[in-house]
């Protein structure tokens, strides 16, 4: 088995056969590989189609999960029943290109301590306009670097959905782990741990995926409050991971990107300012932000937004 593709899907009737057809029977690939369909009840027709699906299509695997679950709790869950040393994911409102398969496990089979690769996307909007995102370049480079450059370089992104990894890195603690329903940026706390732990990682410019940005029905997309108090907690997870390895040096990496990050903070609390947040908000998460970036004073574990969630924020078991 060279890849296990794993799905998470709640609420995806409208959506989820394309996203399913596009891995198992738009591949040009003669790779084997599974796809795993981690499914939250629902009452729409998600589970009749996923079924249907999977008896047409023996490298389906259809796991029912017993409850709504959040995206990366499901993700995690795949990662233990995935067969393959290798595991990518996909969301169930989105499409892979033909070329994700192989791809991906080319990269892998060419570079032997590779432990990320990261291909590039697609952006697909309401008006069916389709634009690349590319990588900026193409990279092989020693983990640590790459976790330099996740940090700086925007191009990189934080989804999961664009990069496939070796399974065996789930294994290493701590994680960044993000698992409350209502928890955002989880993808992009959960990557700055696992390339953390990465031996090499592998860039390359060509698209991989394609992104549909509009649909809100599903798990991934659904619309959540108080978006800057949620980055809020990534970025203190972030510096909270970093101080427990004890790696000063990509601390102070990590702590001058999140100056770089102010631009998306703001748009964040714009978007919480027109759902009602005023100053008071608005000021406490601006003087949290700058407590957080600055390495001369502790993070506040006690009385900040984040400080309850921090504490289960790193995944050590």
């Amino acid at each position: 088995m060279d890849l296990s593709v794993i799905i998470p899907a709640y609420r995806s009737e409208q959506t989820l056969k394309t996203a399913l057809l596009s891995i198992l029977e738009g591949q040009e690939t003669k790779r084997q590989y599974e796809v795993l369909l981690l499914l939250s009840p629902s009452e729409d027709g998600s589970l009749a189609l996923a079924k249907e699906m999977g008896q047409a299509h023996k490298n389906l695997r259809v796991i029912e999960l017993e409850e709504v679950t959040p995206a990366n709790v499901a993700r995690m869950k795949g990662v233990a029943l995935a067969k393959a040393d290798v595991v990518s994911f996909m969301d169930a409102d989105d499409e892979a290109r033909p070329n994700y398969v192989e791809d991906f496990c080319a990269a892998f089979e060419k570079e032997k301590d590779a432990d990320i690769v990261v291909g590039g996307f697609a952006i697909c909007s309401k008006k069916k306009h389709t634009r690349p995102y590319i990588l900026s370049v193409s990279r092989n480079v020693p983990g640590e670097k790459a976790l330099r450059i996740y940090f700086h370089d925007l191009s990189i992104r934080g989804f999961m959905w664009n990069k496939a990894y070796r399974k065996s890195l789930f294994d290493k603690r701590p994680l960044i782990y993000l698992s409350d329903p209502e928890d955002l940026f989880e993808d992009e706390a959960l990557n700055l741990s696992l390339f953390y732990f990465a031996r090499r990682v592998i860039t390359f410019r060509k698209p991989v995926y394609v992104y549909h940005k509009d649909n809100e029905k599903s798990l991934t997309s659904a619309k959540r409050f108080e978006r800057a108090k949620k980055e809020l907690l990534f970025f203190a997870a972030g510096r909270e991971f970093l101080s427990k390895m004890g790696d000063e040096r990509l601390l102070r990496h990590y702590l001058a990107s999140l100056k770089f990050r102010r631009f998306w903070l703001s748009y964040d609390l714009s978007f919480d300012k027109k759902n009602g947040k005023g100053k008071d908000y608005i000021n406490q998460v601006k003087r949290e932000y700058r407590s957080i970036c600055d390495s001369k004073k502790p993070l506040d574990k006690e009385n900040a937004s984040y400080s309850a969630a921090l504490s289960r924020a790193l995944l050590d078991k």
